[in-house]
């Protein structure tokens, strides 16, 4: 999986979040891109954090990903979300180009950092 991870209102990158995948975890580097493996297990959850930002987290199937997440500053209004498109499927055949994938159903998490 890889991706970007920006700010909802300023729309710039966010350095340093917390991007998991099961036991996996990196952080977002200055321009808020990651890269994170280990999507080959059903199904996987995948958590975006940072501080001063609302958590998001989603269940998914293995295959690769894009994912462009939109963290929302705390205290402001509206959820966090995932943008995401689907590279491959683990067993099966690629289609680049596909519409965004709805096999991802963002679930804000409460309290968590």
């Amino acid at each position: 999986m890889t991706g970007v991870t920006t700010d909802a209102v300023s729309h710039q990158p966010i350095h340093n979040a917390a991007v998991r995948l099961y036991h996996y975890e990196t952080r977002t580097a200055r321009s808020g891109c990651y890269s994170l493996g280990g999507a080959d297990a059903l199904p996987f959850e995948f958590h975006v954090s940072a501080p001063g930002y609302k958590p998001i987290a989603t269940e998914a199937v293995p295959g690769s990903y894009q994912a462009t997440v939109t963290l929302v500053p705390e205290g402001s209004s509206g959820e966090s979300s995932f943008k995401v498109i689907e590279i491959s499927r683990t067993g099966m055949p690629s289609f680049h180009g596909a519409a965004p994938n709805n096999s991802f159903k963002p679930t804000p998490l409460r309290g968590a950092a």
